[in-house]
């Protein structure tokens, strides 16, 4: 079943940043992300952070950690 970022966000009670209406499939690694998959994403130096959020529809993330330009839904 498919839900867009904006859904996601709201049935987690979490705020969100990018495009709401980004239909999302998956939830996927790092090494599987694409253009319809959702990650997690943990504390990790900002080029690294930047490469891998290319490569996801959207991702979770600490506000503090969310990738520039990235669809995120902030974790907190």
């Amino acid at each position: 079943m498919s839900h867009t970022i904006a859904q996601i966000a709201a049935l987690l009670g979490l705020e969100y940043r990018g495009d709401g209406a980004r239909v999302l499939g998956k939830v996927a690694s790092w090494e599987t992300a694409d253009e319809v998959s959702l990650v997690f994403l943990q504390q990790e130096p900002a080029g690294i952070r930047q490469r891998r959020a290319a490569s996801a529809a959207c991702v979770i993330a600490p506000r503090d950690a969310a990738p520039a330009g990235a669809n995120v839904i902030f974790s907190g």
